[in-house]
């Protein structure tokens, strides 16, 4: 997840999309991979690890409050929304047993752990919440 998808600098934030003269968004940062932060330094234990909470990406890239920019973008998508996505890569997934095979096995651990954690919550019918 990237929750600064948006970017942050400055007042108005913005500084990794811009939209052209087409009125089309272009993303010119795509940020960090995985364990990775954007500017190659790693991720805390807190934020990508099979001990994190979670997904908070999910709540901060919809959040004004975690960041302006991105709340502004993306406070309207609905934990529908949401679940409707996850279950669209469930079946990528299902259909290819092997998908995070590719990855380093740390960042496949992680990755199928957020997915468990996700299909958790939809079956429990509860996206809304903040689980930290």
């Amino acid at each position: 997840g990237n929750w600064d998808v948006i970017g942050a600098r400055g007042r108005t934030g913005g500084d990794n999309v811009l939209v052209g003269k087409d009125g089309r968004p272009y993303r010119i940062d795509n940020a960090g991979v995985f364990a990775v932060r954007a500017q190659g330094d790693p991720k805390n234990v807190e934020d990508w690890s099979t001990q994190a909470p979670f997904l908070p990406e999910l709540f901060h890239m919809r959040d004004p409050c975690a960041n302006p920019a991105a709340g502004r973008v993306f406070a309207r998508v609905s934990d529908g929304a949401l679940a409707a996505q996850y279950v669209a890569a469930e079946q990528l997934w299902a259909a290819d047993p092997t998908l995070f095979d590719v990855l380093p096995e740390a960042d496949g651990d992680v990755v199928r752990r957020r997915f468990a954690c996700v299909r958790e919550a939809i079956a429990q019918g509860d996206l809304s919440c903040t689980p930290f």
